[in-house]
């Protein structure tokens, strides 16, 4: 589990943010050793992804499913999964917390 994230949404709702709290879902000791040794970039790059978000893209479950997606590639590329089998390595991404305010 990530620490929290707190960011400011993007475009016309800039004085609206989202609390979010994300869990990847691994499928080995050697990828939770990655992912430890990468947070600092996967941390980075989750930052990019949301704070370029609006409440609109964020308020329906499509939307919702589409920032998962998102999250899953961003720290299997990071991470260097295996090609052949996308479910090794990192297997998915949860929300433990999710507040747009």
């Amino acid at each position: 589990m990530l620490d929290p994230f707190v960011v400011n949404l993007a475009g016309p709702d800039s004085k609206r943010y989202l609390q979010i709290g994300i869990t990847y879902e691994l499928s080995d000791k050697a990828t939770d050793d990655r992912m430890k040794n990468y947070t600092p970039v996967i941390r980075s790059r989750i930052l990019m992804v949301l704070s370029n978000k609006t409440t609109a893209d964020l308020t329906n479950i499509e939307g919702k499913q589409k920032l998962m997606d998102e999250l899953v590639d961003l720290a299997r590329v990071t991470l260097g999964g295996d090609d052949k089998d996308p479910t090794r390595g990192v297997r998915d991404v949860h929300f433990s917390s999710f507040v747009i305010q």
